[in-house]
């Protein structure tokens, strides 16, 4: 799905796609998502072993799972070796599937070749099938990889070292680099100055053709349920699982805060996320009494996210473990959804994106926090707007429509290939 919202939009902008990729054995496209891919050639690539399973995001189970953990997973200590594993662990499946790969590829006779990570291994086949078919070559960071800082990522220092060497061989490779903040792009060009990399930004996006809803970008918020008007109830959404890279801890801490200060409040909060709590935000729930304030619903698909984010009155985002200067893909969504997005985070490019689209606030204290929940609470009960800074600026939040990066997208290929 990486790829897929500039697939359905390239040949608006004189381009044919051909995607390749590995399947996901256990799930289906839905009706909608093939309909808008019926024009885009995907090229699969087999895997004897299906992995796919270990996915934690909010589209990661198949049809049917609902909000149950996938069967099978992993024990901690095999997922712990696995991220251990040299570049990654795809690495076995894109060398043993080089040849074919290179014979598809060769079959499309490609003016460019795209590779996103990670896996970061897909980045190394991309450069070598660049090589081999001659033509330019793009290497998109749209997660950093060894520049990342995730301490959920943290490898030994002999596989570090090791993910180091390949990742100079592809930006040595590579006609251009791809990120999707500023910040990050100032990050590599300066860690590898001396090879004066090209370097483009084109950010993630929302696109309007996906939702079965029209999108939202001069909403404004009343204070009012949309289902049932004013409750005393504050409902916040987390679109997805929360996880090692967005865990339930930062709005733990400001529940336990709250209680501090107005312990009558805390019942009227309730977290809605989709898929179980991991074992480590659920002990630390029970540890605190607060397995109440939580609700895990069932996996939607993306179609379905803003009539499912409408219901919110506040959308969350927790963004401290996730990569340096990445800006976490559900912020899209919400932009389209046009609720109030409360980000418990320190991290700079959401600030940034939540100020200049006016679609929100972020937060680093949580004393700050909990005293934003408790004036929320109290705004919630009588009717009235959240306390909470919302003035959607749809200039801005048009800038991440899906068709405004595919364009930018578009003209980096132009570029790169003298049209």
């Amino acid at each position: 799905m990486r790829p897929f919202r500039f697939a359905i939009h390239l040949r608006e902008f004189g381009w044919e796609p051909t995607v390749m990729t590995i399947p996901f054995p256990g799930g289906s496209l839905t009706d909608k998502e093939a309909r808008l891919l019926k024009d885009v050639r995907v090229l699969n690539i087999a895997s004897p072993i299906d992995r796919t399973f270990r996915s934690e995001s909010h589209l990661g189970a198949p049809p049917g799972m609902g909000g149950r953990p996938p069967r099978g997973a992993p024990a901690p200590w095999i997922a712990a070796l696995d991220r251990q594993f040299p570049i990654d662990s795809w690495l076995p499946l894109f060398a043993a599937k080089f040849r074919t790969m290179l014979r598809q590829a060769a079959e499309v006779d490609p003016h460019v070749v795209w590779a996103t990570g990670n896996p970061w291994s897909a980045l190394m086949a991309g450069r070598r099938l660049s090589k081999r078919l001659g033509v330019p070559y793009i290497a998109d960071f749209r997660d950093p990889w060894t520049l990342s800082e995730a301490p959920v990522r943290q490898k030994w220092p002999w596989v570090q070292r090791i993910d180091e060497r390949a990742e100079r061989r592809v930006v040595t490779g590579a006609d251009a680099l791809m990120f999707q903040t500023r910040r990050m792009a100032d990050a590599y060009r300066e860690h590898y100055a001396e090879l004066a990399p090209r370097s483009v930004v084109v950010g993630n996006s929302f696109d309007p053709d996906v939702f079965n809803d029209p999108i939202s970008v001069e909403g404004r918020f009343d204070g009012e349920d949309v289902s049932s008007g004013p409750s005393s109830l504050l409902r916040i959404g987390f679109f997805g699982r929360f996880r090692a890279i967005s865990p339930a801890a930062p709005m733990i801490d400001a529940l336990v805060e709250l209680r501090k200060r107005r312990p009558a409040l805390l019942e009227r909060i309730r977290i809605h996320s989709f898929g179980p709590l991991s074992s480590t935000d659920a002990a630390q729930a029970r540890a605190y009494g607060l397995e109440g304030q939580f609700a895990c619903e069932d996996i939607v698909p993306l179609e379905q996210a803003l009539s499912t984010l409408r219901r919110f009155d506040l959308l969350l985002v927790i963004a401290d473990v996730h990569p340096r200067h990445v800006i976490p893909a559900k912020i899209f969504e919400y932009l389209a959804a046009g609720r109030p997005i409360l980000s418990l985070s320190t991290n700079l490019e959401v600030e940034e994106l939540l100020r200049r689209t006016g679609a929100g606030v972020q937060i680093e204290d949580t004393v700050a926090a909990a005293r934003l929940l408790t004036d929320c609470l109290r705004a919630r009960e009588a009717g009235r707007p959240l306390p909470v800074p919302f003035d959607p600026k749809p200039e801005e939040i048009m800038r991440h429509d899906a068709r405004t990066t595919t364009r930018a997208f578009a003209r980096t290929l132009d570029s790169l290939t003298g049209r």
